[in-house]
């Protein structure tokens, strides 16, 4: 039985099981796609609002968002930044022949690169933290995803699911990409994402 208790929104971020989580929740019929031009929100379904139009979603339908269980997901920063980069390279992006300290010191604008900005520039806290708040009631963590998602279905009141792997990308232990030099770099960049969700290299 899938009833939702109340309406429920996910915020979709890149490089966060999001293919794995849709896919499962499209085959249960209850995942309706957030758009600019939706007519309506089916409250009986999971609204997926992508990262990308999280805050003009929030800034027009600001009753519905605080009114909504709002969840989303996390993945340790560093192996974030390398799937990315492996999945941007798939989609003949700028980052060709660039090494990861290249990267870091001219990350993707959304100007000029909005794809790669998505999936690599663009920080999860800045989606997730305002005020020094977290603005979810519910954070999955990519280390833990079934269990955390399991955990998500009983306080929604959906049965719970296996989630099945979806648009994964081949790629070593992050450790394997980084030297002392690019730890420094990264850290400084990314140093929100890493001490306010807890993450050590």
């Amino acid at each position: 039985m899938n009833k939702l208790k109340k309406s429920v929104i996910w915020v979709r971020r890149a490089r966060c099981a999001g293919s794995s989580i849709k896919k499962i929740l499209q085959e249960k019929n209850i995942l309706q796609m957030w758009t600019s031009n939706l007519d309506f929100i089916d409250k009986s379904k999971i609204l997926l609002v992508p990262g990308r139009n999280f805050e003009s979603f929030k800034k027009n339908n600001i009753e519905y968002f605080d009114e909504s269980f709002k969840f989303s997901v996390i993945r340790n920063p560093w192996d974030r930044f390398i799937s990315g980069w492996k999945h941007c390279l798939k989609k003949d992006s700028f980052l060709k022949n660039k090494n990861i300290k290249d990267i870091l010191l001219d990350l993707p604008t959304i100007e000029k690169h909005p794809y790669d900005y998505w999936h690599l520039t663009k920080t999860l806290s800045e989606t997730f933290i305002e005020n020094n708040k977290n603005i979810m009631d519910y954070i999955i963590k990519f280390e833990n995803l079934q269990n955390d998602f399991d955990l998500l279905c009983d306080k929604i009141g959906i049965e719970r699911m296996i989630l099945p792997h979806e648009n994964g990308t081949l790629h070593n232990h992050y450790s394997n990409y980084f030297d002392e030099e690019t730890k420094e770099i990264f850290f400084k960049k990314y140093k929100k994402d890493i001490e306010y969700f807890g993450y050590k290299y």
